[in-house]
């Protein structure tokens, strides 16, 4: 197991975080608060560079005793991050506060848009469970079909 706190200038920051490497299954367990996109981004970089180490293709991020106070562009930057270090193979599940959903929806279909396959629970069983299942109906550019279903069809939407 890992365990880290982040640091700013030598002063200790709000995200602590364990990493703990269970052979089939990378599982981040955070609490806190993070303090802007900067201590966001570090959180970020320290557990991929962990992944890089480790041969495992799941990762579960527990965040379910963690608050971000990241502004929805601030979020959008950090998914474009997230999405440029992780590898189209990994599969990651994120476990949230149920107050956190609305966010992490709109991370998740960043994420998803770019050929990710992530999805974001409440429940850190649901999000065990998805990862351990293998089946994934691949359909284009590594988005796991079966996970993601639109909120509307274009065809709601008809162009006047």
């Amino acid at each position: 197991m890992i365990m880290c706190q982040l640091h700013k200038n030598g002063a200790e920051m709000a995200i602590e975080y364990d990493i703990i490497d269970e052979s089939d299954l990378l599982r981040v367990v955070t609490r806190g608060c993070d303090d802007g996109l900067p201590e966001a981004m570090a959180y970020v970089e320290s557990i991929h560079r962990v992944v890089n180490r480790s041969a495992c293709k799941k990762i579960l991020i527990d965040e379910t005793n963690f608050i971000t106070s990241l502004s929805t562009t601030e979020l959008y930057r950090l998914a474009e991050v997230v999405a440029e270090i992780t590898e189209p193979g990994e599969k990651l599940a994120f476990c949230c506060q149920p107050s956190s959903v609305a966010d992490m929806q709109f991370w998740e279909t960043i994420l998803l848009n770019r050929g990710r396959r992530v999805r974001f629970f409440t429940s850190v069983k649901e999000g065990e469970a998805w990862l351990s299942d293998s089946g994934c109906g691949v359909q284009e550019e590594g988005r796991c079909g079966v996970d993601y279903e639109p909120d509307f069809f274009p065809s709601e939407f008809p162009i006047s």
